[in-house]
């Protein structure tokens, strides 16, 4: 069963470079529209997840890093805003310049949403606790999550 073919997210690629690996995470609502997307980069030295990014079709997007917790969270554009803005019948929404959020919207809407899309319970508390009490040292073994990080197709 493909990502396409359900609402959780699959291994959709890991990119591998000399300090980091990043797991990448896609469910996709159809064909070529992404639905929910997480991003775990990990340091290949000690295992700790550097950075963490979350899309959510509904929300918006998230990037918590290890030093500094969230770092930047927008949400989507409505309908009626980009209307507003661009006097067009019809416009796609996209992340507003201006559609900054703070770290609870994150952490109340775009996050969830995201994490639920996980078919691991393992995974998704691991995630959401990293992101919830800003656990920097957290030693991320993707073999926890039967993860094969060395058997999957490298970007």
């Amino acid at each position: 069963m493909s990502a396409a073919d359900t609402n959780y997210m699959e291994i959709q690629a890991v990119k591998v470079s000399d300090n980091f690996y990043t797991i990448i995470y896609i469910s996709y609502l159809r064909v070529d529209f992404v639905s929910k997307m997480l991003k775990i980069t990990v340091n290949r030295k000690n295992n700790i997840v550097e950075q963490l990014f979350f899309s959510s079709n509904s929300f918006g997007t998230a990037t918590w890093t290890n030093d500094s917790g969230i770092v930047d969270a927008h949400r989507w554009e409505t309908e009626d805003t980009a209307q507003n803005l661009s006097f067009l019948a019809k416009h796609y929404p996209t992340l507003l310049l201006n559609g900054a959020v703070g770290s609870d919207y994150a952490c109340n809407e775009i996050i969830p949403d995201v994490l639920n899309a996980l078919e691991s319970d393992n995974l998704r508390n691991e995630i959401g606790s990293i992101v919830e009490h800003n656990r920097f040292d957290i030693h991320f073994d993707p073999l926890d999550y039967d993860i094969f990080v060395d058997k999957l197709p490298h970007e």
